[in-house]
């Protein structure tokens, strides 16, 4: 129980901070066992754990859950709320042993109950492994710590090692053109590298065959002097 006056809000997030949450009643058992551990007469009004926020007219626990116990007083819901007229009645209090809507800017006491005394309605089994988080900083680290856990090595995904793998082609059209092609360019290349000495060769062929053919004109032109 939070004797002190807040909003609806903020009595979710105090029952939060002390490892609870407003309140759902379960059935009209409870609701007589609060109606007798609090005297309406003193405290006439306290938040319980059942809104519409969301949808209008749909009210849900604070986990979201339809509710499937009510204890309207007549005439209510009527989503309206003299004491905050621009607000719609989406919040539930308890007022004299019955409820009725309120603008959830109203500030009453609040009933909270322990998170591990509510049954998790869910059919989803996944439900069962829950975790509570309590503030933004903790929220930060589980993130942390799962992106660490989901992190993978790139280096190691098939895609990584197919870009660094020739496929095998067994077709013989492959085999032809790959075998034609190797030969070509072994050819080319040697033909290149035999070209450039070539014209070496040749050079200096020229120039040994000039050479001779100079001596043997110069020895003649002595002998006829």
């Amino acid at each position: 129980m939070i004797t002190e006056p807040l909003n609806f809000t903020d009595a979710h997030k105090r029952c939060q901070d002390e490892g609870g949450i407003l309140a759902e009643i379960p059935d009209m058992e409870a609701q007589k066992a609060i109606n007798e551990k609090f005297p309406f007469d003193c405290n006439p009004d306290i938040w319980i754990g059942v809104n519409d926020i969301e949808e209008e007219q749909n009210f849900v626990n604070m986990l979201n859950e339809a509710v499937s116990y009510k204890n309207w007083y007549s005439g209510e819901p009527n989503n309206k709320d003299p004491k905050f007229i621009d607000d719609d009645g989406d919040c539930v209090r308890i007022s004299s042993g019955d409820w009725r809507d309120a603008s959830c800017s109203n500030t009453f006491p609040a009933l909270c109950s322990q998170r591990q005394t509510i049954e998790c309605k869910c059919p989803c089994s996944r439900m069962k492994n829950r975790v509570n988080i309590k503030n933004e900083e903790e929220l930060l680290t589980k993130i942390d710590n799962m992106k660490k856990e989901l992190a993978v090595n790139k280096s190691l995904l098939s895609s990584s090692i197919r870009k660094k793998t020739s496929a095998v082609d067994l077709r013989p059209s492959a085999s032809i053109v790959g075998g034609t092609i190797s030969v070509v360019i072994i050819a080319t290349v040697v033909g290149l590298i035999v070209l450039s000495d070539l014209t070496r060769v040749i050079d200096f062929c020229w120039k040994t065959i000039s050479k001779r053919c100079n001596r043997k004109t110069g020895a003649a032109q002595k002998g006829k002097v």
